[in-house]
């Protein structure tokens, strides 16, 4: 992945980066690697996950709704995480650094 030229990583690009393999592990960081399997012979890589609906995973033969839910829940939260953590570290970073910078020692004084 290489970021375009204001050094933002292109949110397309990230997701076609990530493998079925890739999918596999988070799956398994989030506990349910006894899906593997299921992922797997779905070919569910990055971009399809980011895609799925809960008819998708009934589809796939996931029956059990709080095993939908939750892998809901995860991609929801991913994709969140992902997408805002950039735009949330520029909202701290802004009145962080008015805040430094009306501190005598570190910058220029707002006063």
């Amino acid at each position: 992945m290489d970021p375009n030229p204001t050094g933002v990583i292109d949110w397309g690009e990230f997701e076609a980066a990530w493998t079925v393999a890739d999918v596999i592990q988070w799956l398994s960081s989030v506990g349910h690697s006894s899906l593997a399997d299921t992922f797997h012979d779905n070919d569910i890589d990055g971009g399809v996950l980011m895609s799925l609906t809960d008819d998708d995973l009934l589809t796939m033969g996931i029956d059990s709704s709080p095993t939908r839910e939750s892998i809901m829940t995860q991609v929801t939260y991913w994709s969140y995480f992902v997408f805002l953590s950039p735009i949330f570290l520029l909202c701290l970073s802004v009145p962080l650094f008015v805040l430094l910078m009306s501190v005598p020692e570190i910058g220029l004084s707002m006063v």
